[in-house]
């Protein structure tokens, strides 16, 4: 399962685009018999760091926007951890099923991106 999404993040560093160096990609779902979680290391896209408007984007051929709150380390670069919780009849995906029972709609994604 592949989820392309924007972030939004509030910071003060200057007007610069960068390119994802290294990502991740956790999502957590539930079925009647167990409780399970994916991982994609699979991320390509960009971060736009815009000081003039306080605020980060990370464009990843975008379907629907979401905002998030993450944890930011400018330190060394730019990462950036978070995560949020998305239904998936909101961004139209079929729900799974397991056993012929779907797997629950909700799905908790936790990401890390890095351009170091």
């Amino acid at each position: 399962m592949k989820f392309i999404i924007p972030l939004l993040f509030v910071s003060f560093l200057s007007s610069q685009t960068y390119e994802i160096k290294g990502a991740q990609i956790k999502y957590y779902g539930s079925h009647f018999l167990h409780d399970w979680i994916g991982v994609s290391n699979d991320l390509n896209g960009n971060v736009f760091i815009d000081k003039n408007n306080s605020k980060y984007q990370v464009d990843l051929n975008i379907t629907k926007k979401i905002k998030t709150s993450a944890t930011i380390d400018i330190a060394n670069g730019f990462v950036a951890n978070g995560s949020f919780i998305i239904n998936l009849k909101d961004f139209n995906i079929e729900t799974p099923t397991l056993m012929l029972i779907k797997i629950d709609d909700i799905i908790k994604i936790e990401y890390f991106i890095s351009i170091n």
